[in-house]
């Protein structure tokens, strides 16, 4: 029983260990994004290397649906906060 117990303390730790990392990965990930929406404009208005064109759309996807991903796991916390705090109110 006490290892089921130290398992969930490490997954509790790697949980609380993430949500900083993904904090911090958000606007670098957004950036990314950006520039791959960039080049595909480049691309596709002067039609060089127009093999390039699906690359760059999935890294532009990949990251801005990182970046949502992080936003939810950031603002996850929050939200049930808040939802305990209404269900506990008495004039909820």
């Amino acid at each position: 029983m006490e290892i089921i117990l130290q398992w969930l303390d490490d997954l509790d730790d790697s949980v609380f260990a993430v949500v900083p990392a993904v904090e911090r990965l958000r606007r670098p990930c957004l950036q990314i994004g950006l520039a791959a929406a960039c080049g595909l404009v480049v691309v596709s208005f002067a039609e060089v290397l127009p093999g390039l064109a699906p690359a760059l759309v999935w890294v532009a996807l990949g990251s801005v649906l990182l970046w949502v991903i992080g936003v939810t796991i950031c603002e996850l916390p929050r939200l049930a906060g808040a939802a305990v705090h209404r269900a506990a109110s008495p004039n909820a």
